[in-house]
């Protein structure tokens, strides 16, 4: 009882550690809003706040007055402001009386109040005194020539920075996070202790996605229709449109099940207001959702608001809409005009031009000159069952299970080698291909070899396949990855220039380097397997399976992409690391692990932090549980060291250089960054509080784990656990139970594997947190790919298979002893599941595609 006590005491007094501090760090504010209330009503053309910064300039936005209060979303880039004024363009008013001010976050009716300002202590934020005067507990602000001026003081800046910080909602969030992590364990500690791990996993997990559910019910329930408010935004944003012509355009909604939009609307200026025909449609589907139309007396009577409800539910959960806009035409009538939200809360869906979004023609081609896809679908089934059946009867064919191991890893190398030509040929571009190749026609001009001046890489545009054009005013490089990968690809003289921002590329060269590297990592993850899983062949076709059908890996090889390289170096850490596990601790073993770190790091950054992690944890732990320093302290260490230190020199250098470790488009040129695809105007983003972008985030990031996500995607667009995505899913899902099993054995690779994926786990959140910085300041909302996480394939795979062989074996362990029928069943049981998981994963990917995209898309 006392060590339980202790246990707790010691857990609660971390927690209590965290929370404060928690508390006291600045965390980032997300959907900051300014609110203006006034104590009467006053009528005016607009309201304007004046803001400025010492990276933007002076700036100000605007927004009407409804229901006597100023809304204004404020854009992150004034979250540090160097001044701030309020501009009242006042109309009719005599002096303007303001109630208080109030800073809050959030969207829709879910705001949350940060600090309010009464007028009477608002008076103590402003600076042109002699502008306003306090009654009562309201601020009454002068008129002088038809407007109204005040100026908040240093003093107000400063705390409005302060408390946006201090007070950011996202807080709510991690506190609920640290107090479900310390509930769990108490429980454990206290009530819990004799229940199994993996009994205990499944009711946490249980309880976490119970959790997520009521908190998602509530979340919709507190907007029981689910309409969202919607500004509309032109493409030269003006104070209204008139509605004389069509008005078509585009918008985008995260949301599921949306039932109904709020459009901002305002008669006109004459006694009578024209009738407006309203359509909208599901652009996925070209299917109409509702045609109505907008009485103009309703117009009048809607003060700003008119709800358009949906005549049906969208059935497909669509995400991109279109909306038309049009006046209907009657004598002594004019035409509508509706509020152009550039700076209110209304606005939270992502408006664009519709000239960005003009209807193209798709073209499609055939998938073979000679076969039709029906007929290789065939060929390719009849091969797959013949195969499977040879595997699984190989004793009775009398196949030694060695020979039917290596028969499993080479038919599935040809398989990939087939499919990754297939890629190329007839879908084709693999994500930010101008990109890389831009980058290789960088070091044909310059040739820098150790850190490259990234203020001279320049984004191009591929012309076909063989034809690079760089524009005089092309943006600078986005990538800005370490130069290892493109040096490799150099070495074949790929990319000519040809003068004047004209390169020639050879494709073929690039491709057949892609396809040694990509498959070079592919076949030591082979090896890995082949030498460390037991000798069943069952588990190396699930093993292999799991390798080369998650549908981005083989893809990412028939095209130019750093992620193929880092399959390799990530591959070659792991097998260094497998023989430090395995005490093998010889001069190979610390070289590998010192090429796998170092040649991982000068590849790309996400993978290294995943391998660096894994490195120090797992070498900190054995050290300490075998206390021994000559873990490090050796020869093999010493002479390898140099590498270390020559990784550590290039990123001291390129800090040195450009202030970062990696340069991004945005630390290099603001303009170029600012009409960039990765940034976009506050006017037109997609708002979402921290609860529905974590909804928006996660089925996207498990989307392009279970497709091909590209220029080109070929996407499947049903639920996580569909029969097309569930084998991808479950390489995900399988190596969390492993996790809480207990090494009973004090097996070192055991608990190595389970550093390692908690490592791949720690970079996915550093993901997702620099998703969270790039959507809510940047208004970006992409970063949520996973092919980043590609290069640890082989080790999920390993995870997964050593999970199934290591139950099954210990299950087959009891039925020698035993002779129990039930564990027998069970063993049977899990070489279905094993046969069923290879089977779902093969479907999943070439097969599925195979069947659903009968054409495919070739950009």
């Amino acid at each position: 009882m006392i060590k339980k006590n202790a246990k707790v005491l010691i857990a609660s007094s971390i927690c209590i550690i965290v929370i404060i501090l928690i508390r006291f760090i600045n965390v980032l504010p997300i959907n900051i809003d300014l609110n203006i209330q006034y104590s009467s009503n006053i009528e005016t053309s607009q309201t304007s706040l004046v803001m400025g910064n010492k990276h933007s300039g002076i700036e100000s936005i605007s927004t009407r007055v409804v229901n006597n209060q100023s809304i204004f979303a404020i854009d992150p880039q004034y979250f540090k402001l160097d001044e701030l004024e309020l501009m009242i363009d006042d109309v009719q008013s005599k002096d303007i009386l303001i109630k208080n001010v109030e800073i809050s976050s959030g969207t829709d009716n879910k705001k949350v109040s940060i600090k309010n300002y009464s007028g009477e202590e608002l008076a103590n934020y402003i600076d042109n005194k002699n502008s306003f005067s306090v009654e009562g507990n309201t601020i009454s602000v002068e008129k002088l020539n038809g407007e109204s001026k005040i100026t908040f003081s240093d003093s107000f800046r400063n705390d409005f920075e302060k408390v946006i910080y201090k007070k950011s909602v996202i807080k709510y969030y991690l506190y609920a996070f640290v107090l479900f992590i310390y509930i769990i364990y108490c429980s454990r500690v206290l009530f819990l202790k004799k229940m199994s791990n993996l009994k205990y996993a499944g009711i946490v997990l249980a309880t976490g996605i119970l959790i997520l559910y009521l908190g998602n019910l509530s979340l919709n329930y507190t907007n029981a229709e689910n309409s969202k408010d919607l500004g509309i935004v032109t493409e030269d944003p003006v104070e209204t449109t008139k509605l004389d012509k069509v008005y078509s355009q585009n918008f985008m909604s995260s949301f599921d099940n949306l039932s109904g939009i709020n459009l901002f609307l305002y008669p006109s200026e004459n006694e009578t207001t024209e009738d407006v025909y309203l359509s909208l449609l599901d652009v996925d589907t070209g299917k109409t959702i509702t045609n109505q139309i907008i009485y103009g007396e309703d117009i009048e009577n809607s003060e700003g608001y008119y709800k358009v409800k949906f005549d049906k539910q969208p059935k497909s959960q669509a995400k991109s809409y279109r909306i038309v806009l049009k006046s209907i035409e009657e004598k002594n009538k004019m035409p509508a005009q509706f509020a152009v939200g550039t700076s209110t809360n209304y606005l939270v869906a992502n408006m664009q031009s519709n000239k960005e979004h003009e209807a193209k023609s798709i073209v499609f081609t055939p998938m073979f000159e000679r076969f039709n896809a029906r007929t290789t679908l065939i060929i390719i089934i009849c091969l797959g069952v013949l195969f499977l059946a040879v595997i699984l009867n190989y004793k009775k064919l009398n196949i030694p299970a060695k020979w039917a191991i290596v028969f499993v890893y080479l038919l599935f190398s040809i398989y990939s080698v087939y499919r990754i030509n297939y890629y190329h040929e007839y879908v084709g571009r693999t994500p930010d291909e101008d990109a890389h190749i831009s980058y290789l026609a960088y070091l044909e001009d310059e040739n820098d070899i150790f850190v490259p001046d990234y203020n001279k890489i320049e984004v191009g545009m591929l012309e076909g396949r063989d034809t690079l054009f760089i524009p005089d005013n092309a943006v600078y490089n986005y990538l800005g990855h370490p130069p290892l990968y493109y040096e490799i690809l150099h070495l074949t003289r790929a990319v000519d220039s040809k003068g004047d921002g004209n390169y020639f590329v050879k494709d073929s060269r690039l491709l057949i380097m892609n396809i040694i590297i990509g498959m070079s990592g592919l076949l030591l993850a082979f090896y890995i397997g082949y030498s460390r899983i037991k000798k069943e062949p069952i588990y190396h076709l699930l093993y292999a399976s799991i390798l080369t059908s998650i549908p981005m890996l083989v893809y990412g090889f028939s095209g130019v992409n750093n992620d193929n390289l880092t399959l390799l170096t990530v591959n070659i850490f792991f097998l260094g690391m497998l023989r430090f596990s395995e005490n093998r601790l010889n001069f190979i073993t610390y070289l590998l692990i010192a090429l796998g770190i170092n040649l991982t790091m000068w590849t790309k950054v996400t993978a290294g932090i995943g391998v660096i992690l894994t490195a120090l944890i797992f070498l900190t732990y054995s050290i300490y549980k075998q206390k021994n320093f000559k873990l490090i302290n050796c020869k093999e260490f010493f002479i390898t060291l140099p590498l270390y230190l020559i990784t550590f020199a290039y990123f001291v250098l390129v800090y040195k250089r450009f202030d970062t470790f990696q340069p991004a488009l945005q630390s290099m040129d603001i303009p170029d960054f600012y009409s960039s695809v990765f940034y976009v105007p506050f006017e037109q983003r997609l708002h979402m509080n921290f609860s529905e972008y974590i909804m928006y985030y996660f089925p996207k990031f498990f989307q392009t784990w279970t497709s091909i996500e590209s220029h080109v995607s070929l996407s499947k667009e049903n639920s996580w656990l569909s029969v097309e995505k569930l084998g991808s899913m479950l390489v995900l899902i399988l190596p969390t139970i492993y996790l809480v099993i207990k090494n009973k054995l004090k097996d070192n690779t055991m608990t190595l594997l389970k550093v390692f994926y908690t490592s791949i786990l720690f970079t996915v959140l550093l993901q997702f947190k620099t998703s969270i910085d790039r959507f809510y300041i940047d208004g970006y909302p992409g970063t949520h790919q996973t092919r980043y996480y590609l290069c640890f394939i082989a080790v999920l795979g390993f995870l997964c298979v050593k999970l199934l062989s290591e139950t099954r074996e210990s299950i087959n362990e009891k039925i020698s002893i035993t002779e129990n029928g039930a564990n027998k069943i069970l063993s049977n049981a899990i070489s279905i599941f094993c046969v069923v998981f290879t089977l779902l994963l093969l479907y999943g990917d070439f097969i599925y595609f195979l069947y659903y995209f009968k054409d495919y898309l070739v950009s």
